[in-house]
């Protein structure tokens, strides 16, 4: 029997809190692929990042070898502050997975999986694929996701004032008390154009609302809603990269008060309606099908743009696509191998972790239990996904359900280049009111992308490189680490690196190569480290490859360290907590035709995925895989 293989990919689907929740009754479909098949805990890569993560389950390869270190990477030769996007398929120097069942006569589909754009596939079907995570935006995004306000207190919203109306034809006869704004939401890539919309506030029998148009004419297509109310899809036309094409988008009500002091309204990102798959026309039927596609869930509670019933509205928005695509291309297309990717599990624990976790000085135990059902009902949206692909597979279908990197605490900001500066490593200077970097001074940086890593501005390696190769760069490099292991926070009296790691000991644990930093580090709980700020306010535009930083991130006063409150940041994060331990391990699922029922295993490498994806299909793996099959999950 010829089998297929679905894997699903839920990013951040944690050990322990799979465990938890399939105890509570929560996710009663990964409890029974649990028993009916293959289970094990997966060790992370090193960084326990994203895009590293997801391309070695696709490629079997460490990231050494597959050279996706990062969300953002720099290149020998290339001064700091120039990076390259971490997250583009030819960044890969591995072969993926889908490559290699193609050129072995396999067809795949591949559906929103990290690091796939630009579309590679070659035999298949692929769905987007391009970020949207790690403060990337898709390519295919119009417009951000945006909060409308009149209280100036909501930090992120961009403020509306009331007028008396004007214009306005053919308003229904039994609204009364209007007054109108406009909104208007500037387009991602930079252009000219921006989509504007009239809103109208109304007050009628019926209570308090608002209609939104783009023409004040309400003979033309209209939406109105009332408080905690969506619209329909709100479609409409413009201009993106030179190319006229169709976006959507829907808006909710959050807020409103007679008097029009209080006023709140949310609008979601837009995403292309066609135009996102290869071949292009399957948007086109997945439209028609389907409907359009709300891509972006990465929509942070900070500030209160947003409510905790909105933030889960939107999830559940996003599975459903994703689930419903699924199942109409497993029906209607040819296929081997299905891979997709679901990301709100992680965005949900980057908001609410601290609020969970009682070594967070916000952590309030009368509230855990509500943040805690927050996260059970994203997870429960993973299981009924899980659960909708599992029933519909035929049975000669393999599942594989897999996770990239779990989470841990994080209450405390490390700046690790403030930290350079007050060791007289890192030189700044003022250029145009920007603090930048005094290359020509400065002997270590930090912050290249996300991984908490040190570079030497290394002679011969580095575009203005100063230190020499031998005595000095050991040294410099002995120096820091010695820094780094006493590094204490002052408040809690604790010491902040758990780990750190020189050039010479990355090939055993996956990570070599030009391009990796001279040392990476690990933090205690509690601590992440941040080093450069965001970068410029350019649109994403993929695929725009090279983008540069602002400049380092750095503290008034010169202390290294800052609380992080609930809700002005993250409060969790993975890519500094040591890849050993247990809170960014990950499970494994399998099961299927052939796969033993109820079997338990000991952790195994994330490499070991591809492999064994290919002895599910019955192909070689892909080249430069690094991994081996997991012989001891089939009969």
């Amino acid at each position: 029997m010829t089998r297929k293989v679905i894997l699903i990919g839920l990013d951040s689907l944690q050990s322990d809190f799979a465990a938890r929740f399939i105890r509570e009754g929560r996710m009663p479909n990964l409890r029974t692929v649990k028993e009916r098949g293959f289970y094990t805990d997966v060790l992370p890569t090193l960084p326990p990042l994203t895009p590293p993560g997801w391309v070695t389950i696709a490629t079997g390869a460490w990231p050494g070898t597959h050279g996706i270190l990062d969300f953002y990477l720099h290149e020998w030769g290339d001064p700091f502050d120039k990076v390259h996007n971490g997250c583009m398929s030819h960044k890969c120097r591995a072969e993926f997975i889908w490559n290699a069942a193609g050129r072995q006569g396999k067809r795949s589909i591949l559906i929103k999986f990290p690091c796939s754009f630009p579309p590679g596939l070659q035999h298949g079907i692929q769905v987007d694929g391009s970020a949207g995570y790690g403060l990337q935006h898709c390519y295919y995004e119009l417009t951000e996701a945006t909060a409308f306000c009149n209280d100036p207190n909501v930090r992120g919203a961009k403020q509306v004032k009331f007028r008396s109306p004007s214009s306005w034809r053919y308003l229904p006869p039994n609204i009364r008390s209007i007054k109108e704004t406009e909104i208007t939401l500037p387009q991602r890539d930079n252009s000219t154009n921006s989509i504007c919309f009239h809103v109208l506030a109304f007050k009628s029998d019926d209570g308090l609302g608002v209609i939104i148009t783009q023409n004040k004419n309400l003979r033309t297509p209209y939406e109105k809603i009332e408080v905690g109310k969506w619209t329909d899809w709100i479609v409409f036309e413009s201009v993106s990269k030179g190319e006229k094409v169709e976006g959507a988008l829907r808006m909710k009500l959050l807020k409103i008060s007679q008097d029009l002091n209080t006023f709140h309204l949310f609008a979601t990102a837009s995403h292309r309606t066609t135009g996102y798959t290869e071949p292009k026309q399957i948007s086109e039927e997945i439209y028609h099908k389907i409907g359009p596609f709300l891509e972006f869930t990465g929509v942070e509670r900070e500030g209160n743009r947003v409510d905790d019933t909105t933030l889960l509205e939107l999830y559940r928005m996003n599975m459903e696509f994703m689930r419903d695509t699924a199942c109409f291309l497993m029906k209607t297309q040819e296929w081997d191998l299905l891979m997709l990717q679901w990301h709100p599990l992680d965005y949900v624990k980057h908001v609410y972790y601290g609020c969970i976790d009682p070594e967070h000085p916000d952590y309030s135990p009368q509230k855990a239990d509500y943040y805690w059902d927050i996260i059970g009902k994203t997870y429960e949206m993973a299981d009924e996904l899980l659960g909708t692909l599992y029933k519909m597979a035929d049975s000669n279908v393999v599942l594989m359900i897999a996770s990239d990197h779990g989470h841990d605490l994080a209450h405390t900001t490390f700046f690790t280049n403030q930290f350079l500066i007050n060791e007289g490593l890192l030189a700044i200077e003022e250029k145009g009111g920007e603090v930048t970097i005094d290359l020509s001074n400065t002997k270590a940086y930090a912050g290249v992308g996300v991984l908490p890593g040190i570079y030497i501005n290394l002679k011969g390696r580095e575009e203005s490189g100063i230190v020499e190769l031998g005595r000095e760069y050991e040294s410099i490099c002995q120096s820091i680490v010695e820094r780094l292991k006493g590094l204490v926070d002052p408040l809690r009296d604790l010491h902040v690196i758990s780990h750190i790691w020189q050039k010479k000991d990355f090939g055993g644990i996956g990570l070599n190569g030009p391009n990796v930093p001279d040392i990476v580090f690990a933090t205690r709980k509690g601590y992440e480290p941040i080093s450069t700020t965001f970068y410029d306010k350019c649109g994403w535009g993929m695929p725009v490859a090279i983008r540069r930083r602002v400049g380092p991130m750095l503290r008034d006063d010169g202390s290294l360290f800052e609380s992080r409150s609930l809700f002005s940041t993250h409060t969790s994060g993975h890519e500094s907590v040591p890849f050993t331990a247990r809170t960014v391990r990950v499970p494994l699922y399998i099961v299927g035709p052939g796969v033993k029922r109820g079997c338990r295993h000991h952790p195994i490498n994330m490499v070991d995925i591809a492999p064994t994806m290919a002895k599910v299909l019955e192909i070689d793996p892909p080249r430069n895989c690094e991994g081996q099959a997991i012989s001891e999950a089939f009969e």
